[in-house]
C-alpha cells in the first residue's frame, strides 16, 4: 500500500547527498547497469553483446532513465534478476526480486510473471526456487513493515484506496488498442516477433503476461494529445514487458538485416535519441523561462510550492523550502508558485492560493507562463510580465 517504497529513494540519496541534479546521474547509472545485464544475456544466446543497445537507446527505456520517477529502476532489477537466473546466481536474482518490492508497488506482478518463467525447472532446481521464495518473501515483508510504520496498517493507505476504484473493464478495449500497438510497432517489434516465430522465443515471454493482464483492466495510463507522446509516454506502467519480451524474442528481432553491425545498431540509437530530444523539446518550454529567470536571480535560498517544484529545483541554490498556503513569511531570495497543476494531459484550473504576505510583495513579482516569480532580494532582472491576483487567489492572512 505504501506509495512510494524506500528502496528507489535511498539510492537516489547517494546522489542528493552531493547535490539535487545529481540524482539524475544516478538514474542514468541504474540504466546502464540494465544494459550491461541484458549484454549478457544476448552473448548467452550466441547475439554480439552491442545489441544491449536496443536497450539502452529504445525510446521507452531511455526517455524513462532521464527521469527519478522508479519505472526503469524496477524493470533493472528484473534483468538483473533474469539475467542471474540464467547464469546460476540464484541467489542474485533473489536479492534483486526482492528488492524490486521496495522500488516498485507492482513488483508482484513481475515476480508472478517471473515465476511462470521459471517454474518449469522445478524439479532440477526446487532448492533454488526455494531461495527465490525466500528473496521475495523477506522483500514483501520489509514493505509491509514500511506501510505499517508509515499507515498503521499493512495493506491499507491513502494510495492503496485510491487506486482500488480505478479498475475496470471498461478500460480494457482502450488500453488494449495502446498497448498492443506500441508492442507490435516499436521496434524491435517484440509482440510482432512472438506471434510470427513463437517456437523460436524464450521462457522469459512469460513475464509479460500478468503486467499486460492486470494494466488493461487498470484505468489509469499517461496520455497527452500528441500521438507519439501518448503512444509512448502510455506504455509505462508495462516497461517490463516490453523489456521481458525484448529478452524473450531475440533470437528472432536479432535476425533483422544488418542489426548485428555494430555501427548500424549504434548509429540506430543515436538517431532514436536525437528525435526522442526533439520530440519533447516542447514540453520543456513550459518550466524554461522561469527556471532561466531564477537562475539570473543568482539566489541562494528559493522558496517554493509544490506545483512549482520542477522550476525551482532546477536551480543552483544551497537551500530551498517548500511554502504552503499558510506558510508564514520566510526570508529568501527567490519565491517562485504555481497556481496549478501542470500535465500535458489536460488544462486544469487553479488550486493553489498565494501566500499573502507574498501577495503583498506583487510589484517584485514578474510570471512566466504560469509561474510566477518574486524578487525577494531585489537582484532579479526586470523581465517577464506583471502579476496580478485576484482576489480569490489570495490566502486569507
Amino acid at each position: 500500500g505504501a506509495r512510494y517504497p524506500p528502496g528507489w529513494p535511498l539510492l537516489l540519496a547517494l546522489g542528493a547527498l552531493w547535490k539535487f541534479q545529481a540524482m539524475f546521474v544516478v538514474a542514468i547509472f541504474v540504466h546502464l547497469i540494465g544494459g550491461a545485464a541484458m549484454a549478457r544475456m544476448m552473448v548467452r544466446r550466441g547475439l554480439p553483446s552491442v545489441l544491449c543497445a536496443v536497450w539502452l537507446f529504445h525510446p521507452l527505456f531511455w526517455s524513462f532513465s532521464r527521469t527519478l520517477m522508479s519505472d526503469v529502476p524496477a524493470v533493472t532489477l528484473l534483468l538483473l534478476a533474469m539475467d542471474a537466473w540464467e547464469n546460476g546466481q540464484v541467489r542474485t536474482s533473489a536479492l534483486a526480486l526482492g528488492y524490486s518490492f521496495l522500488v516498485r508497488v507492482s513488483a508482484p506482478l513481475t515476480t508472478v510473471g517471473f515465476g511462470l518463467a521459471v517454474w518449469g525447472e522445478w524439479r532440477r532446481k526446487w532448492r533454488a526456487l526455494i531461495v527465490l521464495c525466500l528473496g521475495v518473501a523477506g522483500g514483501g515483508a520489509l514493505l509491509i513493515a514500511v506501510n505499517t510504520i508509515k499507515n498503521g496498517h499493512p495493506f491499507r493507505s491513502p494510495y492503496a484506496s485510491g487506486i482500488q476504484s480505478i479498475f475496470s473493464p471498461r478500460t480494457l478495449a482502450d488500453n488494449a488498442w495502446i498497448y498492443g500497438l506500441a508492442l507490435l510497432a516499436i521496434p524491435p517489434f517484440p509482440l510482432l516477433c512472438l506471434l510470427v516465430r513463437r517456437r523460436s522465443c524464450d521462457r522469459w515471454a512469460w513475464v509479460a503476461l500478468p503486467v499486460v493482464c492486470v494494466s488493461l483492466v487498470y484505468g489509469f495510463r499517461d496520455t497527452s494529445p500528441r500521438f507519439f507522446e501518448n503512444l509512448l509516454g502510455g506504455q509505462r506502467l508495462i516497461l517490463a514487458a516490453h523489456a521481458a519480451l525484448i529478452v524473450a524474442t531475440a533470437e528472432v528481432w536479432s535476425r533483422i538485416p544488418l542489426i548485428r553491425l555494430a555501427p548500424v545498431t549504434l548509429a540506430a540509437g543515436a538517431a532514436a535519441v536525437v528525435g526522442h530530444h526533439f520530440m519533447v523539446a516542447h514540453l520543456q518550454l513550459r518550466y524554461a523561462p522561469a527556471a532561466q529567470a531564477i537562475a539570473a536571480c543568482q539566489p541562494e535560498r528559493v522558496l517554493y510550492n509544490h506545483l512549482a517544484s520542477r522550476v525551482a529545483l532546477s536551480t543552483d541554490a544551497r537551500s530551498f523550502f517548500l511554502v504552503d498556503e499558510k506558510a508564514p513569511a520566510v526570508k529568501a531570495d527567490v519565491a517562485v508558485l504555481s497556481l496549478k497543476q501542470l500535465t500535458n494531459r489536460f488544462d486544469t484550473p487553479d488550486i493553489y492560493k498565494v501566500p499573502a504576505w507574498l501577495a503583498a510583495r506583487t510589484s517584485s513579482c514578474r510570471r512566466y507562463g504560469e509561474f510566477y516569480v518574486f524578487d525577494l532580494a531585489d537582484r532579479c532582472p526586470t523581465l517577464g510580465e506583471a502579476c496580478m491576483f485576484s482576489a480569490d487567489q489570495v490566502a486569507p492572512p
